[in-house]
């Protein structure tokens, strides 16, 4: 028989945390969540996202072990902007076996039920920036940063759920190739200075950058993804929260930050040193040596991680696009020791950005997917 219970204290939502961490042990493609920023999940003072929603965490046992988790999350937000009533369900790992994930995202389907909820989908986190989606191909390849590793069975128990495809993303490894041809930068730099535009990155650090225009880059990722599908608008203290975490591994050489004669941000381009070996040599863990890990991947980066890429649709035909991938391409290749640029997950839908990064030579290495049912 298999035991739901849910997450009521501290004690079990360390047990929550630390499940995938050591039901993944061996798995050296998963990259785990930072614990510290897990355990505040549900602290409506440490999570800014739960001003929006709300979350429940549940546990399977059997026979006294640990053999599943999941969390379900009502983000209201969400569900008012689109006119839906959903529940998302989010941080679902489970051993093989149909009768644990069917218990766990039963669980989920009443509580949303409970809640006038009548649909369920996922992985969803509470906002577009948390990890979504489950692996559908590329298990050979390590995940990045912020995005999720899984079992190829996990799919298997969803669509034998009677769960069904809601959205698709893909994720894409540029090779730095050290033969750069210059006149594609020069004339990138042409097309942004007809624009009469400039990149605050060339001049600014990446602290700066986060303190001056921090705010005004989510206000223009909200234009540029607010129509794709369960995007969530980011501002104010959610902002503040996800600068916090991604702030202190941000490197301006690999980000552009284009505004124009008004200091409104129009364009951007954001990647980051990838710490995710450090963090999972780490456990997820800062201490006692895990901040020294993510220290020396940052400061001596062996590859990028390309987390988000947005113009502003009155700027998209101009050929900005241009100078956002010029500048983190030569910037790579000016490093000198940094071999590839992995892409976060981006929507199949979102052929804004996907258009962009087609132009430059890459492979596809992963795919993942969300799945909705009827409750």
């Amino acid at each position: 028989m298999v035991q739901i219970s849910e997450v009521r204290n501290k004690r079990d939502l360390k047990k929550f945390v630390m499940f995938p961490i050591r039901f993944f042990k061996d798995c050296p493609n998963y990259i785990p969540c930072f614990v510290a920023d897990e355990m505040k999940i549900m602290d409506p003072k440490k999570n800014p996202s739960l001003q929006h929603a709300e979350i429940k965490c549940w546990l399977a046992y059997r026979d006294g072990k640990i053999v599943g988790r999941i969390a379900g999350i009502i983000q209201h937000q969400d569900n008012e902007l689109r006119n839906i009533k959903a529940v998302r369900f989010s941080r679902v790992e489970y051993i093989d076996d149909p009768e644990v994930s069917k218990a766990l995202f039963d669980t989920v389907a009443a509580w949303g039920r409970s809640k006038g909820m009548t649909m369920m989908h996922g992985p969803w986190d509470f906002n577009d920036q948390g990890k979504e989606g489950m692996l559908c191909y590329g298990y050979d390849q390590r995940s990045t940063l912020i995005t999720n590793w899984s079992h190829p069975y996990f799919i298997e128990h969803v669509k034998n759920y009677g769960m069904e495809d809601e959205c698709e993303w893909v994720e894409y490894r540029f090779e730095v190739l050290p033969d750069k041809d210059d006149r594609v930068l020069k004339v990138a730099r042409l097309i942004k200075e007809r624009s009469k535009l400039q990149d605050k990155a060339e001049t600014m650090s990446a602290k700066e950058i986060v303190r001056v225009y921090g705010h005004k880059i989510f206000d223009m990722l909200n234009v540029c993804y607010g129509h794709l599908e369960a995007y969530v608008p980011v501002t104010g203290e959610v902002v503040d929260d996800i600068l916090n975490q991604f702030g202190p591994v941000a490197d301006s050489r690999f980000m552009s930050v284009l505004v124009n004669e008004d200091d409104d941000v129009v364009g951007f381009s954001i990647a980051i040193p990838s710490i995710a070996e450090a963090v999972r040599d780490s456990k997820g863990k800062m201490l006692p040596f895990g901040w020294l890990r993510l220290l020396r991947a940052v400061k001596h980066p062996k590859e990028l991680e390309w987390l988000l890429i947005g113009v502003h649709p009155d700027y998209q035909a101009r050929g900005l696009n241009a100078w956002l991938l010029a500048r983190t391409i030569d910037s790579a290749v000016a490093d000198g020791k940094i071999c590839r640029i992995d892409s976060d997950c981006m929507l199949t839908t979102n052929t804004e950005v996907l258009s962009q990064l087609e132009t430059l030579p890459h492979e596809l290495v992963r795919r993942r997917k969300c799945f909705k049912i009827d409750i």
